[in-house]
Parts: C-alpha cells; sequence; structure tokens
C-alpha cells in the first residue's frame, strides 16, 4: 500500500477528504482521506492507474543505451526512455490492461446482475469504485431510464386496450401531449442528478454532506 501511495501522490491525484474537500494526495497525511466501504484507502479504479504509473515509470537511468533482444530482434533502450513504450513501440508488449479482481467482480455479479427482486436498483457506489466515473454514471441513467419508462409504457397500454367511447378522439392527442411532457420532466430530473452525481465524485469544498442526502 506504500507504494501506491507514493505513486499517488507524484501523480497529484485528488482524493476526497473527511472534510468533503477534494485535496490533492500526500501518504504522511493517509488519515485525512476518505475510505472505500471495503476499507481499502484505494479504489479499484486508483489502484489502476497507481500501477500503471509505475510500470510506465520505469525509464534507462543510465548513462548510455541498452541493448535489447527479443527473439531475433534486437533494438536499443534510450536514455530516460520508458521501458514498455519502448516494448509497445517495437511490438513485444501488445497490450496492456487490469485483469479483474475476483472477488469484487463476484461481489458486483451477486448484488447487482444477479438481483432480481429490484432489477432496475444499481449500486451506483461500487460500480464507481471499480469501473470509474464515465461507467456509473452510464448504469445510473439507464436504471433511472428503466424505472421512468414504467409511465409512458402503462399510458400507451391504456391507450390502446380501453374504448374510451365518445372521447376516443381525444386519447391520441393527450397520449402525444403526455410523452412530450414526460420527456421534458425526465430529462430535467436526468440532469439534476447527473450534477449530483458528478458532484458527489468530484465534489465541490464544503458540499459534500449535501450531495450525498441529494443523490441518495
Amino acid at each position: 500500500m506504500g507504494i501506491l501511495g507514493r505513486a499517488a501522490s507524484e501523480m497529484q491525484m485528488k482524493k476526497l477528504t473527511y472534510i468533503g474537500m477534494e485535496l490533492q494526495f500526500e501518504w504522511e497525511q493517509v488519515a485525512a482521506f476518505v475510505r472505500q466501504p471495503d476499507g481499502s484507502l484505494f479504489s479499484w479504479r486508483e489502484r489502476f492507474t497507481c500501477f500503471r504509473y509505475l510500470i510506465y515509470g520505469i525509464v534507462n537511468k543510465t548513462n548510455s543505451e541498452i541493448s535489447l533482444k527479443f527473439d531475433d530482434k534486437e533494438f536499443y533502450w534510450k536514455q530516460n526512455e520508458s521501458l514498455l513504450r519502448r516494448l509497445e513501440d517495437e511490438g513485444v508488449v501488445k497490450l496492456v490492461f487490469p485483469l479483474h479482481e475476483e472477488v469484487k467482480r463476484k461481489q458486483l455479479l451477486r448484488n447487482w446482475a444477479l438481483n432480481w427482486h429490484d432489477f432496475t436498483w444499481q449500486p451506483i457506489d461500487e460500480v464507481y469504485s471499480y469501473f470509474g466515473t464515465k461507467i456509473a454514471t452510464y448504469f445510473a441513467f439507464l436504471g433511472m431510464y428503466t424505472r421512468w419508462l414504467f409511465f409512458p409504457a402503462v399510458s400507451g397500454l391504456a391507450t390502446q386496450l380501453i374504448d374510451f367511447g365518445s372521447f376516443q378522439w381525444l386519447v391520441l392527442p393527450a397520449f402525444f401531449i403526455f410523452v412530450i411532457s414526460w420527456a421534458v420532466f425526465f430529462l430535467q430530473f436526468w440532469k439534476r442528478k447527473n450534477s449530483a452525481l458528478l458532484a458527489r465524485y468530484h465534489p465541490i469544498p464544503g458540499y459534500a454532506v449535501v450531495i450525498q442526502a441529494l443523490v441518495d
């Protein structure tokens, strides 16, 4: 953990503190920074960022080029050049990507993908901790959109299945107006929730508690 902490400090990574401010991480002040729900200091995404910084930070600090060989191919590792960058340029390394953390993956599978009791519920904080802001925001939108679709779905079924008699000619215009109004309200409520989510994960100083209540 100390290696990751020092890497985060060198990267000037921003993390949320217990006073609601997002500050540059400092290993010497580690107790001031908010931990993950499982007690770990860094999220899976933050750990990957630190590991990536460390492996790309392996550079040639000697005073000369170093000859490297892979199969029948020979190339030179230049001064102050990242070793991994050179290996990528030479085609030795094709791709760098993180492996799944099996415990986290199974937890998300059980509490999220296989949760049939409330299929619209999203463990957004866990998704954010594992995948980051973009993926968490996408699934927050998907969950909200699925719940909101209940209203036009019920209205559409009623329009098709119920005979309104002499008022039938008013049904379609009323349904059109309802759907347009629904779209406007959905957009406004989503903008509000989206702003709250983004502020929650990248909070403005002093607003962390208010944002938490707003999202919940």
